[in-house]
């Protein structure tokens, strides 16, 4: 989380410490910035997970002939039929109606 950490040291630089009461975290002491770092790398950690996870389950998706992603709200009948109805009375073009 670089942008976390370029923040606190923004701060720290000020002379302004960060504190969270709920936790015992206080950036103005040594183990708690011990703390906040290693509270940072593990969201970063948790982060790079969940971006390889999505990667992963697009390119298993894709592998077995599948669109990623959420399954359609309409199906072509459907869409049509919303078209046929839509369109001309807005006065829009069938294909410019997504």
């Amino acid at each position: 989380m670089p942008d976390a950490l370029r923040t606190v040291q923004a701060l720290a630089d000020r002379g302004i410490g960060l504190q969270a009461l709920d936790v015992d975290l206080d950036t103005s002491t040594a183990s708690g910035r011990l703390m906040l770092n290693m509270l940072l790398m593990l969201a970063e950690w948790e982060r790079d997970l969940l971006r390889e996870r999505t990667f992963e389950g697009v390119a298993r998706a894709r592998a077995a002939g599948r669109r990623p992603g959420p399954k359609p709200k309409l199906d072509e009948e459907k869409t049509a039929a919303v078209r046929a109805g839509v369109c001309p009375i807005n006065g829009v073009w069938g294909p410019a109606f997504h």
